[in-house]
């Protein structure tokens, strides 16, 4: 027998009873032939069969398999079963032959199938069919004898018993068909349950097992959130189609909303509703969000594991209570699916959270090899995304070093939704990170459009153009000294909770030590690629990346100018004023020009008082009116000697040549303007003089 079918001991009942009448009726045919006399009688009784025949087929192969539950389907069903049995009985009767049995027989298939109501009242018309009959056959002859009356009345008394004992049969087989539904439903809750799945896709497969086997209009089961304030729609299931059937899941609503839910898990008790027509508004919106509009029972079951609310079952029914009421047995059933999914959920947080911390711990000793292995701030930076990404569900990861100096964020990497931002530099007085980094300590928003109104400052928006609702960000420090903010951020509600502040906390303590190492290892290969005294590039350094700029600029079809310039008579400075004031001339020379430079342009020293401009892009107007600011702004620099009186500022000398327009590489293009150069000097100094 299959147990999974909702009414399986009434289904298996088909068969014999279909048997039954088959059997019943050609028995009939076959003793009225044997019996029966004339020609007309013979072509009725033949008539007769075949529309019982089928009849029977119709009734048991076409209609009630697909309308099993419909009981006016099988009331019209016995109804027609009824008039041919009749027919039999009209035909045989004038014999002395009386086919009562078969009523009787009809009765109790009916009380069985449909319960002690329908058998009565077919005991009833059975009964008046039959005086009927008998007053029929013998109208033109004797009329109703009392015998016939007293046969009418043993069919009721016996139609009567029968109906009754067949209606007890009828409770009985609902009972057992009831409890074989739910005991299977248990099976298939506890079966679901025990999968290796996540909550998000275990809970929809147990909504509609109990939607299915229960069976329910509806079900919907909601989580509680770590605020304990909310609950979060984790599965839902309608039986059928229903009408505004809003069944989201990840959609959360506040408690504070709705005072039954709070109810309900405060005390641990369900609630039912049953007359929805006289909710308030409040609870009528309750209804439509748990259940559906127009939903005729609404019933709430907290779930509840080890004296800890973890959620709510929501059940709707569209059917009216007289036909389908809560129950205690249903009542009793939800209560034991309730514990049975609390238990479970419980079960799988407690699996889930030891896979975690176990995926935790091995991210933690990844990122401690990973950091033992390299020194390069890029590398490293990446390389602590890739692992924490496998714990935490992030949609953004980003760290930014500390400048104490500046006091600035630079952003070295920031990875939003899957893509690589530039890097980016904001002032320690704006967004969530200059709060962490002032307080030095960690901060988790949980749901930022609930929480933004109590936040100490107001976030700003990084990376692609939304704002996210979940944040955790943790300072990176080696004792006293603040290096940066490490950060996640998810665009979903809730994401991040504290094992995953602590394990985000524990990450940036292990990358503060190697962040340091970073910072230093770059500090000193920034300061081999500079001259010591004015900070400006290195020779070897200043000629590799104007090789590269041209590199690229001829793959772009770009210019890339170059101003040679050295400043005039600067032997005087060393011999009248100390080797002390021409050190410094140097250096305001280099501060001067870095003023005037954009992204992407360079200074290099090129030997003692001669420098080189590198400006990529730039082309020859452009490198002329940077030339000439650079006159300008050196007229205004105050010198001061040793005694502290002002001696003269500083001029330059100047040569300008422009890729490809003067020169085709890197070493015609530097001949070019140290001519240009040189004849700025034959010109009486203090000159610009193009290629």
């Amino acid at each position: 027998m299959n147990w999974n079918n909702p009414l399986p001991l009434r289904a298996k009942l088909l068969k014999p009873v279909e048997v039954g009448n088959y059997i019943g009726f050609l028995g009939a045919a076959l003793l009225a032939w044997l019996i029966i006399q004339t020609v007309q009688e013979k072509i009725f009784l033949l008539v007769l069969t075949v529309l019982a025949c089928g009849l029977n087929y119709f009734i048991f192969h076409l209609l009630l398999p697909d309308n099993f539950t419909q009981h006016r389907f099988l009331r019209l069903s016995s109804s027609g079963s009824l008039l041919i049995i009749s027919g039999y009985f009209y035909l045989l009767y004038p014999y002395n032959i009386h086919l009562e049995i078969l009523f009787i027989a009809l009765i109790a298939g009916m009380g069985i199938l449909s319960g002690n109501r329908t058998a009565l009242i077919a005991t009833g018309f059975i009964a008046v069919l039959y005086l009927f009959i008998i007053g029929l056959l013998r109208f033109f002859t004797t009329g109703l004898h009392v015998n016939d009356i007293l046969e009418a009345l043993f069919i009721v008394l016996a139609g009567y018993w029968t109906s009754n004992l067949a209606g007890l049969s009828h409770q009985w087989l609902l009972y057992s068909s009831r409890q074989n539904r739910y005991v299977s439903l248990l099976l298939t809750i506890g079966a679901l349950a025990s999968q290796q799945d996540t909550l998000a896709q275990i809970i929809p497969q147990l909504a509609q097992a109990i939607t299915v086997e229960l069976p329910v209009t509806t079900c919907k089961i909601l989580l509680m959130n770590p605020d304990a304030q909310t609950l979060t729609l984790f599965g839902s299931s309608p039986l059928r189609s229903v009408e505004k059937w809003k069944g989201e899941t990840g959609e959360s609503l506040k408690l504070n909303d709705y005072p039954p839910i709070q109810q309900a898990l405060q005390t641990s008790h369900y609630q039912i509703f049953s007359d929805l027509h006289s909710l308030i508004p409040t609870d009528a919106s309750l209804v439509s969000t748990l259940a559906f509009e127009g939903a005729k029972t609404l019933g709430l079951f907290p779930l509840i594991a080890k004296g800890k609310t973890l959620g709510l079952i929501a059940v709707g029914e569209n059917r009216a209570w007289g036909r389908e009421p809560f129950s205690k047995e249903k009542i009793d059933l939800l209560q034991a699916l309730a514990i049975q999914i609390a238990a479970e959920i419980d079960n799988a947080r407690l699996f889930h959270a030891a896979h975690s911390q176990a995926q935790r711990l091995a991210v933690l000793n990844e990122v401690g090899k990973a950091i033992g292995s390299t020194i390069e701030l890029d590398d490293l930076l990446d390389l602590i995304y890739r692992q924490l990404s496998k714990v935490i569900p992030t949609d953004t990861y980003y760290l930014a070093l500390y400048d104490a100096e500046q006091q600035a964020l630079d952003f070295h990497i920031l990875i939003d939704n899957g893509k690589k931002f530039p890097p980016e530099r904001i002032p320690l007085t704006q967004g969530l990170s200059s709060w962490v980094i002032h307080n030095r300590r960690p901060l988790l928003i949980r749901n930022l459009p609930e929480e933004i109104d109590s936040l100490p400052i107001r976030p700003i928006q990084l990376g692609q153009q939304q704002m996210s609702t979940s944040w955790l960000g943790v300072p990176v420090q080696t004792g006293e000294r603040d290096l940066g903010i490490m950060a996640v951020a998810s665009y979903s509600p809730y994401a991040f909770d504290e094992n995953d502040l602590t394990l985000l906390s524990n990450i940036a303590a292990q990358a503060a030590l190697a962040l340091d190492n970073a910072r230093q290892h770059a500090e000193v290969k920034e300061q081999a690629r500079r001259d010591s005294l004015t900070r400006a590039l290195n020779h070897g350094c200043f000629l590799k990346l104007l090789d590269e700029s041209i590199l690229l600029a001829h793959q772009q079809d770009a210019p890339v100018a170059l101003i040679m310039l050295d400043i005039d008579l600067f032997k005087e400075y060393n011999d009248r004023y100390g080797h002390q004031v021409g050190d410094e001339v140097l250096r305001q020379l280099v501060q001067t020009v870095s003023t005037l430079l954009t992204a992407g342009d360079f200074i290099g020293r090129w030997g003692g008082e001669e420098f080189a401009i590198g400006l990529p892009g730039a082309n020859l107007p452009q490198a002329t009116l940077m030339a000439q600011s650079l006159r300008q702004r050196l007229a205004q620099i105050q010198l001061y000697n040793n005694q502290g009186q002002p001696i003269p500022s500083p001029t330059v000398s100047q040569g300008i040549a422009v890729y490809p327009q003067h020169a085709q590489d890197t070493g015609q293009l530097v001949d070019v303007a140290d001519v240009a150069l040189y004849r700025s000097k034959a010109a009486g100094r203090n000159q610009l003089t193009c290629a």
